[in-house]
């Protein structure tokens, strides 16, 4: 058990709320990094309030 069969890292950048001038709404951005087994993706995911 010396090495970690999948090592899963997630970075959720939560609650990044960004207003936009030209938008009524906000919208929540979530800001992902997930890596496993040294094979990651990032990416961003925006949701509408």
């Amino acid at each position: 058990m010396k090495r970690i069969a999948a090592l899963v890292v997630l970075t959720a950048a939560a609650s990044l709320v960004s207003l936009a001038p030209a938008q009524a709404d906000p919208s929540v951005c979530f800001t992902y990094n997930i890596s496993v087994n040294g094979q990651g993706q990032a990416g961003t995911q925006c949701l509408p309030a």
